[in-house]
């Protein structure tokens, strides 16, 4: 099924896409023949550029392309006590290495868009960890590994919990033409 000026690529829970001037969040899958259709198709994960892979964020930003997911959520903040805690305790981690280097820096969290993309998650984490860490603890990168923790990640991360570090002093507004995105 095709519909004028909709790529079905950005057709997935969670999308915002434009039907006549105006913005609709696709919610939820209007019967179950759609959501066989697309929800194998498109899948979400968690990933997390970690305070010590900071200064790569747009070489990582190019890799995730480059490994075929889209960007569909992405903010910077900085980890407190107790989301550094709760994220440390769903992914298996502890220590107060751990904590400490979450609790660092900011770190930069995104709601990355594919097929398979939990398992291209895992794939794209050792590449950029190989590339970038320094380490078990600084390992430079973090993705979900399955759609529970997906699910878990992105509520820490963008559940309201963790607030951005941006002071909005000395700044600018840069607005990127959806056209542009689309040429690439």
């Amino acid at each position: 099924m095709a519909y004028a000026g909709i790529d079905q690529a950005n057709l997935y829970i969670g999308a915002i896409v434009t039907i006549y001037s105006r913005q609709l969040k696709l919610v939820e899958y209007g019967d179950q023949f759609t959501r066989n259709m697309f929800a194998n198709a498109k899948e979400t994960t968690f990933a997390l550029i970690k305070p010590d892979a900071y200064v790569h964020t747009g070489k990582i930003i190019d890799q995730i392309y480059k490994a075929g997911f889209v960007i569909s959520n992405l903010k910077m903040g900085r980890f407190t006590a107790a989301t550094t805690a709760r994220f440390l305790q769903h992914n298996n981690q502890k220590g107060e290495e751990f904590s400490a280097h979450l609790m660092s820096d900011v770190s930069t969290g995104m709601e990355l868009v594919a097929s398979n993309a939990c398992e291209k998650g895992k794939a794209l984490a050792d590449s950029i960890q190989r590339q970038f860490g320094a380490g078990t603890v600084r390992n430079a990168f973090h993705a979900s590994t399955s759609a529970d923790g997906k699910k878990e990640d992105l509520g820490i991360f963008f559940g309201g919990e963790i607030q951005s570090p941006a002071l909005f002093t000395n700044c600018t507004c840069v607005v990127i033409k959806p056209h542009v995105v689309a040429a690439g």
